[in-house]
């Protein structure tokens, strides 16, 4: 007689045991917190990067903070800053401060009708033509005592004004502007002198040295006769300045402008009036200069 047997289940037929579903539960546990701890080391990692950098340009901005500002020009410091014959050369010779022979020569009237529409225009030209006349570069007024002028004569009859002069910094700003204007604005216009007479003048951009300090600088050169004698007068022209601190430059003559002479001051003198301004006291002669 046969006996009917049932087979035992099987544990691996029936699921797994309630042991292996814990096992097998750890699964998706671990994974989710792997992804929640990196989420939280990339976001705390978003958070500490701006703040390192804030950290960052805070120090150094306290750095440049803390750097020293020019120091105010003084009367003594405006004759410090002032150039020397020795940084000139030997064919100048320093020459009282008195009305040139050509300062007449620029006293003339802007022909307005040459400029249209453009009165603006018209009236930079003119302050240009003014300004010149009188030796002034500067429209304001120096601040005080802080102000020293030098002017030297060289050889072939050129003539050099150096002035140094602490000014509004808003006004030289304007300055600076209505220069850097100039060559675009009068390029070459006609002017008309007391006597009736008419000089063309071209006003050109002028390359200088860019040591130091903010500058523009011009070349005008006049054509025209006086007395029925022709003449043509040249004069390199520069604006230095440091905050409310400038160095004015005019050099030329009826024989032309010393390119080298112009450099020279411009170059030199924004040195010595950097040193005056950082409370140091400049040489009174540049060894080597003309060796």
């Amino acid at each position: 007689m046969l006996r009917s047997t049932t087979a035992a289940p099987s544990r691996h037929s029936a699921g797994p045991h309630p042991r292996d579903r814990r096992r097998v539960s750890h699964g998706p546990r671990r994974l989710l917190l792997a992804l929640v701890a990196g989420v939280s080391l990339t976001a705390m990692t978003a958070c500490a990067g701006p703040h390192q950098d804030r950290t960052a340009r805070t120090a150094k901005d306290l750095e440049v903070s803390r750097s020293p500002a020019p120091a105010a020009l003084t009367s003594q410091g405006a004759r410090h800053a002032l150039l020397t014959m020795a940084y000139l050369g030997s064919q100048w010779t320093e020459v009282r401060d008195v009305p040139g022979a050509y300062d007449d020569l620029l006293q003339a009237t802007v022909d307005r009708r040459q400029f249209y529409l453009n009165d603006a225009g018209a009236g930079a030209c003119q302050q240009l033509l003014d300004r010149l006349s009188r030796n002034r570069l500067v429209a304001a007024a120096p601040d005080g005592s802080a102000h020293a002028v030098a002017v030297f004569a060289s050889d072939d009859g050129a003539r050099l004004r150096y002035e140094v002069g602490a000014y509004p910094a808003d006004r030289l700003a304007a300055d600076r502007t209505w220069l850097a204007a100039l060559p675009d604005r009068c390029d070459q216009f006609e002017a008309t002198r007391p006597d009736g007479s008419r000089e063309s003048v071209q006003v050109t951009a002028l390359d200088v040295p860019k040591t130091g300090g903010t500058r523009q600088a011009l070349q005008v050169v006049a054509r025209g006769t006086t007395n029925g004698v022709p003449f043509t007068l040249s004069l390199d022209v520069a604006l230095v300045t440091s905050e409310s601190s400038a160095i004015s430059v005019i050099n030329g003559g009826l024989g032309g402008a010393s390119a080298v002479a112009t450099e020279q001051a411009v170059r030199l003198g924004g040195e010595r009036l950097a040193t005056v301004l950082a409370g140091g006291t400049p040489p009174a002669s540049p060894d080597g200069l003309f060796d």
